[in-house]
């Protein structure tokens, strides 16, 4: 049985592909334990606070991103933007990726996928920190 590869894409896109749909694999799994946890378990509510907040009394670089996750799931884009921006990022850049590199693939390199380039982590990164000083600076902002 001759096995399948992925020929028509390069390093690092090829690498980023495979990793995208094991992450998908990992997070549908991981969200039906974590479901059945919360409504099993009673003390794992309590286990799922966050310890940096607890410690310092700040909220953690990524506070939020739980609940922007979920409000994206449901639609709420504003809301999700409001809890943690890099979500959106990060998810509209996956999804991009995925869907143009599965296109790359399925007309046989006809169509080129999007390449990869360091300058998203970048500015991901810069989401990510900016999102953090907006908390930390802004009278009043709940998370």
């Amino acid at each position: 049985m001759k096995k399948k590869r992925l020929i028509y894409l390069n390093e690092p896109e090829k690498s980023i592909y495979i990793a995208e749909i094991i992450t998908v694999m990992a997070i549908t799994v991981l969200t039906g334990l974590f479901m059945i946890l919360c409504r099993n378990v009673p003390a794992f509510a309590d286990m799922m606070t966050c310890k940096f907040k607890e410690v310092s009394g700040l909220p953690c670089p990524s506070c939020g991103g739980t609940r922007a996750v979920i409000c994206l799931l449901h639609g709420q884009i504003l809301k999700s933007l409001y809890y943690h921006a890099a979500v959106i990022y990060i998810v509209v850049l996956c999804v991009i990726f995925f869907v143009s590199q599965s296109l790359q693939q399925l007309t046989k390199g006809r169509i080129r996928g999007l390449g990869w380039h360091n300058w998203y982590w970048i500015a991901g990164l810069a989401i990510y920190i900016v999102q953090y000083i907006l908390k930390l600076a802004i009278p009043g902002y709940k998370i």
